[in-house]
C-alpha cells in the first residue's frame, strides 16, 4: 500500500524526455512545453480491473478535484509512451497501483496563447468614396442573389453538384463577360468573391440535415440589404500616414482609437443604419492570463435581472439589468409617429429614419458597455464560471421584448471572450439540466415545474424556503462540478446561499397548496 501524500517536484531536475516535460491541456491534443514549472504531485492507491493504464492530469485549482477528475472524461493524458518511467501499456495491471495526479500551475505560456479577435474603428469616407462603397454593396447583393438562384437550380439531393470552382466561374467570371453583368468589373473582385463563398456556405447549410438552419434567401434593398464588404489581405493595405487603402475605393480616413496588436488578415467595411461607417479588422492577439484564484461561481440568467450569482466563498448577489431600450420608448414613439407623416422615399423620410436608427444605436451601445463591464468584473473575481444553456429564441416567443432588451446571449458571448482572454474557464450545463425546479438542499425535484410568478417557494421535503434564482444558481454550480470547495464549508453556507432573504416577497402560486405564510409548497 502507498500512503496518500503530496510533494513538490521541479521539472528542471529531471532529464530530457521524462514524463513531466509534456503535459496536455484540457480537451486538446497538442502538447505544450513546460519549463521550470512547479508541479504538485498527489500519490494515492487505486485498484484496476482490466483496462489500459493511463495517468491523467487536469487543470484545477482545488486539491479535491484530483479524486473526482483524475481519471474523468475531461482529463487529459500525460503518460502515453511505454518508455516513460519504465511503464508498459497492457490490458491488466496489479491489484494495487500507484496513480499520480498532477495539478500544474504554469509560470509561463503553455500551448496556443493567442486568440482571434476583431478590432473595430470609425471610418470617415468622402462623398465620392461613399458612392463607390454603396455601389460595391449593391454588386455584392447581386452576387449573393445570383449564387442562391444558381444553387437552387442545380441542387439535386440524389445527384452530383458542380464543383465550387465551376460555380464561382459561372457567377463571377462568366457573368462579367455578359452585357447584363458587365458592371461587376467596375468594383473590386475580392469582396465579390468573399460574398459568393458566404452565399454558397449558407446554401449548403440550409440543405444539410446536420445544420439546423433555414434555406438561404434572396436579399433585397429594403428588407435585408447588404451593408458590408469583406476584403482579404490582397484587397487592402495600411498606409504609413494612418489611412486605409481599399481596392478601387481609395484611401479612407480612420479614427485609430487603439493600436492593432498584429497584422490584420482581413478587413470589413460596414455601414450602420444610422449612417455611421466602421472598419473591422481580424487580428491575432496574445492572451493575458490573470493570477489564479480559488473562487468559482455560477450565474442563473434571467430577464428581470441580468443574472443571480453565487460563488464558492459563500457570497451571492444579483446583476441588475438596466434595459436602456425601455428608457427611450417615448422618444422612439414620437420619432416613429413623425416618420409616418413623411412621404416615403423623400429626404425628410430618410433623415427621420436615421434619427430613429441613432436612438436604437445609442441604446445598444449603452447595453454593450454595461455588459462588458459586468463581464470583466466577473472574470477578474472568478477562476471558473458555471452557466446554463438557455433557449433564448423560445423564451422570446413567450416573453417578447422583456428577454430581448436584456440580451442574455450577448452577455454570455462577452463573458466567453473575456474568459478566453484572461485565462478563465467557462462550463456550460445542458439545456435540460434541472436547476429551478430542483431543491439544492435535499435534491427534491418538483414535477410540473414552478410558475414564473413564484419567486420564493418552500420545498415539500426539507421545508426550506428557497429563493428561485439563487437556488437555481446553486444547482448550476453543482451541475458544473464547481461546488467542492463550497461543500467543504458546511451545509450552513449552502443554506444561506439558497434561502430567501427578507427583501424577497412571498410567492403566490395559483396552483399547489400553500402554507400559513402564503409561500407555495412545491
Amino acid at each position: 500500500m502507498v500512503a496518500v501524500g503530496s510533494y513538490l517536484v521541479f521539472a528542471s531536475q529531471y532529464p530530457a524526455g521524462c514524463s513531466f516535460e509534456a503535459v496536455d491541456e484540457r480537451a486538446q491534443g497538442d502538447l505544450g512545453r513546460i519549463g521550470d514549472e512547479q508541479v504538485h504531485v498527489v500519490v494515492f492507491p487505486v485498484e484496476f480491473d482490466e483496462f489500459a493504464f493511463e495517468v491523467s492530469a487536469y487543470l484545477v485549482h482545488d486539491l479535491f478535484h484530483v479524486f473526482e477528475h483524475g481519471l474523468g472524461e475531461y482529463s487529459s493524458t500525460v503518460f502515453r509512451h511505454k518508455d516513460q518511467m519504465g511503464l508498459e501499456i497492457v490490458n491488466a495491471c496489479a491489484a494495487v497501483s500507484e496513480v499520480i495526479g498532477i495539478l500544474h500551475r504554469p509560470n509561463g505560456i503553455i500551448g496556443d496563447m493567442e486568440q482571434t479577435v476583431r478590432y473595430r474603428y470609425r471610418a470617415y469616407p468622402t462623398a465620392v468614396q461613399e458612392q463607390s462603397l454603396k455601389r460595391l454593396f449593391g454588386c455584392c447583393r447581386v452576387v449573393w442573389n445570383d449564387t442562391v438562384c444558381l444553387f437552387r437550380k442545380l441542387f439535386d439531393p440524389n445527384g452530383r453538384m458542380p464543383s465550387s470552382a465551376a460555380l464561382q466561374k459561372k457567377v463571377l467570371a462568366d457573368a462579367k463577360r455578359t452585357e447584363e453583368r458587365a458592371w461587376l468589373a467596375e468594383v473590386a473582385n475580392v469582396p465579390l468573391l468573399q460574398m459568393h463563398r458566404d452565399a454558397l456556405r449558407a446554401c449548403w447549410n440550409g440543405v444539410r440535415k446536420t445544420q439546423r438552419q433555414r434555406r438561404a434567401r434572396y436579399r433585397s434593398l429594403k428588407r435585408n440589404p447588404v451593408n458590408s464588404a469583406r476584403f482579404t489581405a490582397n484587397g487592402f493595405r495600411l498606409r504609413d500616414n494612418g489611412r486605409l487603402y481599399l481596392a478601387k475605393i481609395g484611401d479612407l480616413k480612420i479614427k485609430w482609437s487603439r493600436d492593432l496588436p498584429s497584422t490584420p488578415s482581413s478587413c470589413t467595411i460596414i455601414l450602420e443604419a444610422d449612417g455611421s461607417w466602421y472598419v473591422s479588422f481580424v487580428v491575432r492577439r496574445e492572451t493575458t492570463p490573470l493570477p489564479a484564484i480559488p473562487v468559482s461561481n455560477a450565474i442563473d440568467l434571467g430577464f428581470n435581472h441580468l443574472g443571480s450569482l453565487v460563488d464558492t466563498d459563500g457570497n451571492r448577489r444579483r446583476i441588475p439589468a438596466p434595459k436602456p431600450l425601455n428608457q427611450t420608448q417615448r422618444r422612439l414613439a414620437k420619432a416613429q409617429r413623425k416618420e409616418a407623416r413623411q412621404q416615403q422615399g423623400s429626404k425628410r423620410y430618410q433623415k427621420q429614419k436615421q434619427r430613429i436608427a441613432r436612438l436604437y444605436a445609442k441604446a445598444r451601445h449603452q447595453l454593450d458597455d454595461y455588459q462588458n463591464k459586468q463581464a470583466l468584473r466577473i472574470v477578474r473575481e472568478t477562476q471558473a464560471i458555471g452557466l446554463e444553456t438557455l433557449n433564448v429564441h423560445g423564451m422570446s416567443r413567450i416573453h417578447g421584448r422583456s428577454v430581448l432588451t436584456v440580451a442574455p446571449s450577448r452577455f454570455v458571448m462577452k463573458l466567453e471572450q473575456k474568459a478566453q482572454q484572461y485565462g478563465r474557464q467557462i462550463r456550460h450545463i445542458g439545456r435540460f439540466q434541472p436547476s429551478t425546479r430542483l431543491c439544492s438542499q435535499c435534491g427534491h425535484h418538483v414535477k410540473g415545474g414552478i410558475p414564473e410568478n413564484v419567486r420564493v417557494w418552500k420545498c415539500a421535503e426539507c421545508h426550506t424556503i428557497l429563493d428561485r434564482d439563487y437556488n437555481a444558481a446553486l444547482n448550476i454550480l453543482d451541475a458544473a462540478g464547481l461546488a467542492e470547495s463550497l461543500n467543504a464549508r458546511g451545509d450552513s453556507v449552502r443554506l444561506h446561499l439558497a434561502t430567501a432573504g427578507r427583501s424577497n416577497s412571498q410567492g403566490n402560486a395559483n396552483h399547489r397548496h400553500h402554507n400559513d405564510a402564503g409561500i407555495s409548497m412545491l
